[in-house]
């Protein structure tokens, strides 16, 4: 049992032992054991403190959020469960809101893995945010794991530092209910003037709704360029983005329209020649 391998009688446990302990249980294909074992802490408060031990060398754990591994983020043993799901409910509460150094959560880790339970995703954990601002309801949303029932005008306006809503990653991945698409959530935007908006023409006219195209709304630019978006300049209209999805808005073909340029003097009409939605 992992009380007569790790803890024993001190607070000093090392963290190396711990998970040696786990894996020794999981190659003998015990998953359901380290869950029971690692539940079985909450009845013991020294025990309980292991979850909170740095998880010491794990750099090959750590995902920086860019696709790359960061030895800095500084893990503790309730992450490292987390990522591997090996973090039972009886314990998971306990240790939701535990940090990494950048202000990750557990519950971020968790959520990234779809591993909360329904019911603890309250506003307080939806919105529970790292060093950047990016909140638990981002990670669901952007893993497609952001249950339909739990979404609101209050939850898609959530923003993280650099002015990205939830209701951007939705609109992103095609998923921004109908019912909530108002002019106002259109025209939310981040730093750099990317709305909303935007990310919904970059789908097409099918993602657009129709009763909130209009003059106002296509005529909409950003302010400067996008870093995460190469191909955005400064200037890009709503028309930009439609133009370059290749699904453009037939009633938008008048030369008022094509004709509008960006800050480098792009127009709509030169990125629909691009895509040969124009002879």
């Amino acid at each position: 049992m992992l009380h007569e391998h790790t803890i024993g009688v001190t607070e000093c446990t090392i963290y190396t032992d711990f998970m040696a302990e786990i894996d020794r249980i999981l190659a003998g294909g015990g998953e359901k054991e380290v869950k029971k074992q690692v539940a079985n802490l909450r009845n013991d408060i020294v025990w309980m403190k292991t979850l909170f031990l740095p998880s010491g060398d794990t750099s090959h754990y750590c995902d920086d959020g860019f696709g790359g591994l960061n030895p800095d983020y500084a893990w503790l043993t309730c992450h490292e469960l987390a990522y591997r799901c090996l973090l039972p409910a009886e314990v998971m509460k306990q240790t939701l809101t535990a940090r990494t150094r950048d202000g990750k959560t557990t519950a971020h880790i968790l959520a990234e893995r779809n591993q909360i339970p329904r019911e603890w995703l309250t506003r307080d954990v939806l919105s529970l945010s790292d060093d950047n601002g990016w909140t638990v309801a981002h990670v669901l949303a952007m893993n497609g794991f952001l249950p339909k029932e739990l979404i609101s005008e209050e939850i898609l306006f959530l923003s993280d530092n650099y002015g990205s809503t939830v209701a951007h990653v939705l609109a992103m991945r095609g998923c921004l209910p109908r019912n909530f698409i108002s002019e106002k959530l259109l025209k939310r935007s981040d730093r750099s003037g990317w709305m909303v908006a935007h990310e919904l023409a970059l789908l097409g006219v099918n993602h657009f709704p129709q009763k909130c195209l209009n003059n106002d709304i296509v005529r909409l630019k950003t302010k400067k360029d996008n870093p995460a978006l190469p191909f955005v300049s400064s200037g890009w209209s709503v028309l930009h983005c439609f133009a370059y999805s290749g699904s453009y808005p037939d009633k938008y073909l008048e030369e008022e329209y094509v004709f509008i340029e960006d800050d480098n003097g792009l127009t709509v009409m030169d990125i629909l020649k691009r895509k040969n939605c124009m002879e």
